[in-house]
Order: structure tokens, then C-alpha cells, then sequence
């Protein structure tokens, strides 16, 4: 959760900075018009904002396509928490293990018995969640 609070408040401020940017270029534009400014010094901070503006257009992007894999892992790990049992019942050996490597990251045995697991992400998300009475935020 702390990587999307973080990727929150990055696309937050990106957005904010590039609202601050259309701002500063129509006042640059109008200073260049009304001959407040040279012409090459309108140039020069022109190409910086350019700059600026793509690379949090890039940030922008690359937060968003974070969010889709995350979304699209989380409805995959979703829909097979909700056929494990099919899965593990009829899957072979192998497959079995499979399903246990994907879901989860350790299992402590004490005595020959599982004292405590711990699930790989997405599957802690939904477990920490499935006793509770919040509800699942897609972005």
C-alpha cells in the first residue's frame, strides 16, 4: 500500500507542477508579446518548460501504467483466490506447487504443522481484507 500512497502523492504533484507550467508559459507568451521579454530569452525558458512539462508527462504515464499492472495482477490474484480449491484438488503434483509458490512467500511448520504463512502480493492484500469490512479500491 505505501508504493501506491506514494505513487498518489507523486501524481498529485506532478499534475499540480504542470498546471504551474501552462501558467508560466501564457505568462511567458504574453511577456514575450508585449515585449517585456527578448525573443531568445522567450526561447530559452520556453525549451525548459518543454522539458519539464515531458518529463512529468512521463511520470504522469509511467504512474498510470503502474496502476493497470497493478490492477490487472490484483483481478488475476483475485479470480484464482477464488478457484484455489478446484485448482489444488484436481492439479497434479507440480501443479500443486506451483499454487503454492504463486500464493504463498513462506510457510513456517513447527511439528510437523503450519504455525504461520505469510502470501505473496497481491494475496496478502486480499487476505488482510477478506475478514474486514472495508472494500477493495480499483484506481
Amino acid at each position: 500500500m505505501r508504493a501506491r500512497v506514494t505513487g498518489d502523492q507523486e501524481l498529485k504533484q506532478s499534475d499540480a507542477r504542470l498546471v504551474k507550467l501552462r501558467q508560466m508559459e501564457k505568462n511567458l507568451q504574453r511577456l514575450a508579446m508585449e515585449g517585456g521579454i527578448s525573443f531568445e530569452y522567450f526561447r530559452e525558458y520556453r525549451a525548459e518548460i518543454e522539458a519539464e512539462r515531458a518529463r512529468l508527462n512521463d511520470t504522469v504515464e509511467m504512474i498510470k501504467c503502474g496502476r493497470n499492472l497493478v490492477k490487472a495482477d490484483f483481478e488475476i490474484a483475485l479470480n484464482l483466490s477464488k478457484q484455489l480449491w478446484f485448482f489444488f484438488e484436481k492439479g497434479t503434483f507440480a501443479e500443486r506447487r506451483l499454487l503454492c509458490e504463486t500464493v504463498f512467500k513462506r510457510v513456517h511448520i513447527e511439528d510437523g504443522k503450519i504455525k504461520k504463512t505469510e502470501l505473496n502480493s497481491p494475496f496478502r492484500l486480499i487476505a488482510s481484507l477478506a475478514d474486514s469490512s472495508e472494500t477493495f479500491q480499483f484506481w
